[in-house]
């Protein structure tokens, strides 16, 4: 029996909607137009052939430039410090001087983007 489109969002998209098998499904040739996206999809194992189709849904972990910029020139861009440390292999930022992290800004946005949905 073929999976049905809930079923097969349901398992992720991994399992082949004809025999569901999910070890020999393999996706290539993404495209995207518009906000939205499809890639062909085969089943190496009974052969069957489709197109999985997703839908722009928001986006998050936006950094604007001119605050990378600033934090790798050292300057605070919270209080104007210019002591700013790299912490964990330089993927976060801490101002020395008061204590501000911009990551800890992203992750709100990121959290408010999957609530709200990016309004």
């Amino acid at each position: 029996m073929l999976l049905n489109n809930q079923e097969y969002i349901d398992r992720l998209g991994l399992a082949c909607p004809h025999c569901h098998k999910t070890e020999q499904v393999e996706s290539n040739n993404l495209k995207v137009d518009g906000g939205v996206a499809w890639a062909e999809v085969n089943c190496n194992a009974c052969q069957a052939k489709w197109v999985d189709e997703y839908t722009l849904v928001g986006y998050n972990q936006l950094v604007l430039p001119d605050v990378l910029n600033r934090f790798e020139e050292g300057i605070c861009i919270h209080c104007g410090g210019d002591d700013v440390e790299c912490l964990e292999n330089c993927t976060q930022h801490k101002c020395v001087d008061c204590g501000y992290t911009p990551e800890q800004d992203y992750s709100i946005l990121r959290h408010e983007t999957e609530y709200h949905g990016g309004e």
